[in-house]
């Protein structure tokens, strides 16, 4: 775990479930997995507080427990470990938010709300959208939140709660009331949700996907390839006759000469410039109609190419990007070789492969003539690393997301007190409360924590496409 990552999850607990909770997961995620008595010990907090931050971290996902030890043991211990990538993906909670609200309407987002703010919620507690929380289990956004689902590594053959108690079939228990077996039995009978991520992210993909092909060619492709990846699945080949199917009716394909003797369809039409425009939409076979194929892997590497690219256009500008695609579509160039074919001086050649170099964006290879290694025999070739370069990417994302974060707390922090006045019951029901520079100042602050967030989202964006779209 990079010292970037530590410190933008401490930046996240932190914000999310204040500093008690941050400081067991800090401790989770710097020392590994631990019992107990040792995560006491090292987080320098009483056993009842460090019991009641992994009861949050477990019930909002964050955190998972196995039991080791003899089956047989009268008593095992229980280890916990904390899921770095979920902690992260909690930034990414607002995009997760507006695609239930495209997806569900209003009401969605207030479900999407609610659970992500208790982290697993029974339908009996929702007040209103009960029925779109029911579509939102059926399509897969919200997943069963079952003990088991919080358990890491291998299945446990018994009972276990967050305090470390354990029992094994077989072993003598204490029995307890009846008032309690009976609220238990009632308890089980509720089934419990929490966010589905991996389905939020998927979808969250194929929305990008849809928008780079509706950014290169039109709209009406757009609504083709999302009715094709209706009908992809986990990488099925389809035929036309399929996409028709998903298709909206109604959808305007235009097509060049449409009236034409003898021309395909135009549905045929847009798929045929799909396989031929985009490097990841694939034609396997002409007969019927054609059959197609969408591979994701590769459609995830464009996303993150071009998400590269518009990076370097905005930080070094359009000269240094043309340089990028000289590379990627070459590989491996020398120096001279490079300002050629982008029509450039050497030396805002130079100066630009260097610029990007020492962002990690470019690599110089060097390979001797001779066995000394002299400069005047050796070649200097220019290429990108791919996957440094991805990982290089989603670290800078992870740094820009921890200062946008610290300055969203430092402007809270100025205005503490005025914060704290308006959210006083009293001021929420009479904001007359408030004179008049103090409404001014909480109208800029909203806007200052607006824009943050906005950015922010912006960059969970472009992280999502270079480590989670896999």
């Amino acid at each position: 775990m990079s010292r970037v990552q530590l410190h933008l999850l401490k930046s996240i607990l932190r914000d999310c479930f204040g500093n008690v909770v941050e400081c067991v997961g800090t401790v989770l995620a710097v020392k590994g997995a631990l019992s107990l008595p040792v995560l006491v010990q090292n987080a320098k907090l009483p056993a009842r507080a460090v019991k009641e931050a992994l009861f949050v971290l477990i019930h909002h996902g964050l955190v998972r427990y196995r039991v080791t030890g003899d089956e047989d043991a009268v008593t095992r211990p229980v280890i916990y470990c904390i899921d770095v990538d979920r902690v992260m993906l909690r930034l990414a909670y607002p995009l997760f938010a507006g695609l239930a609200e495209r997806r569900f309407a209003a009401e969605g987002f207030k479900v999407f709300l609610e659970v992500a703010k208790h982290g697993r919620l029974s339908k009996n507690l929702l007040n209103e959208g009960l029925d779109v929380f029911d579509t939102m289990v059926e399509e897969g956004f919200l997943e069963a939140a079952t003990p088991e689902s919080s358990i890491w590594g291998e299945e446990s053959a018994g009972h276990v709660n967050i305090f470390g108690a354990s029992h094994s079939p077989g072993k003598r228990r204490v029995t307890e009331s009846p008032v309690k077996d009976a609220k238990r039995a009632k308890i089980d009978v509720v089934h419990f949700v929490r966010i589905n991520v991996k389905t939020f992210v998927t979808a969250l993909w194929h929305e990008t996907m849809v928008d780079f092909v509706g950014n290169r060619i039109n709209d009406a492709a757009a609504l083709v390839m999302q009715s094709c990846l209706k009908c992809a699945g986990n990488g099925a080949t389809f035929s036309s006759f399929q996409v028709s199917t998903k298709l909206p009716s109604g959808t305007p394909l235009l097509v060049d000469n449409p009236g034409r003797v003898g021309d395909k369809s135009p549905l045929s039409q847009y798929l045929d410039c799909l396989s031929q425009e985009i490097a990841f939409f694939n034609k396997i076979d002409s007969r019927a109609g054609g059959t197609y194929s969408i591979d994701l892997n590769a459609s995830a590497n464009t996303m993150r190419i071009k998400n590269i690219e518009a990076y370097i256009s905005a930080r070094f500008g359009e000269p240094s990007t043309r340089i990028f695609r000289i590379l990627q579509d070459c590989k491996m160039l020398e120096e001279k070789t490079i300002s050629k074919i982008a029509m450039m001086t050497p030396k805002d050649t130079r100066e630009r492969l260097y610029q990007m170099l020492q962002r990690g964006l470019v690599h110089l290879q060097e390979v001797p003539k001779t066995l000394d290694h002299a400069p005047s025999r050796t070649f200097f070739l220019w290429t990108i690393p791919t996957p440094i370069v991805f990982t290089r990417m989603a670290e800078m994302s992870l740094k820009v997301c921890i200062n946008l974060l610290e300055r969203a707390s430092v402007e809270r922090k100025k205005s503490e007190l005025l914060i704290l006045k308006s959210e006083r019951s009293d001021v929420v029901a009479n904001p007359e409360l408030l004179n008049d520079g103090e409404r001014k100042q909480l109208k800029v602050l909203r806007k200052v924590l607006n824009r943050l967030a906005h950015h922010i989202n912006c960059v969970m964006s472009e992280f999502l496409v270079l480590e989670h779209f896999k």
